[in-house]
């Protein structure tokens, strides 16, 4: 990880991405990785709000 945040300093990023290398393993090495967005929610989304969000993701 300690090499992971040097390169991501070297570039002047702020901030750095990383998963691990083995997912069954997610104390083992780490590889760079792009941001993954993950949310839970309290309750199931309707069909309307589910299309309003995920009608801009298609259209991209």
């Amino acid at each position: 990880m300690t090499e992971l945040a040097e390169q991501a300093y070297k570039r002047k990023e702020e901030y750095f991405y990383c998963e691990p290398v083995d997912p069954d393993n997610p104390n083992g090495p780490q590889k760079l990785s792009e941001p993954k967005y993950e949310y839970d929610l309290e309750r199931p989304l309707t069909e309307e709000e589910y299309n309003n969000i995920f009608s801009e993701c298609k259209e991209k």
